[in-house]
């Protein structure tokens, strides 16, 4: 997939904030699926980590949120996270406690979310 480029770009961005790691980040090239892939793939190289990956293709928004298992022990969740950051670009959010995603209809990520 597209999306292994990517994952050296999206490591360099990621910050250990605590005894978690971060990352937040954006592709208009990737599509859902594969940014779905992408958070996947930090999350487990990253471990303990919160995901947070963006882009935007053909007027369609994608915003996924994916936690480590360990994190969501923790009460941090991606479906919470995703429903506080999609209003931004007119989503909604939420979702089981998975990785999340949100793909809001006429949003647009290019000056709503900085990253």
């Amino acid at each position: 997939a597209r999306s292994g480029g990517a994952i050296d770009e999206a490591l360099a961005q990621a910050e250990e904030i605590g005894d978690l790691n971060l990352v937040v980040y954006r592709s208009d090239s990737l599509s859902g699926d594969e940014l779905l892939e992408l958070s996947d793939l930090l999350k487990q190289r990253l471990e303990p980590a919160v995901v947070i990956v963006g882009g935007s293709q053909d007027g369609k928004v994608s915003l996924i949120a994916n936690v480590s298992s360990s994190v969501a022990e923790r009460g941090i969740k991606a479906n919470e996270l995703i429903s506080s950051i999609a209003p931004i670009v007119g989503g909604g959010g939420g979702g089981r406690g998975g990785p999340s995603w949100e793909a809001p209809k006429g949003g647009d990520l290019d000056d709503e979310i900085p990253f």
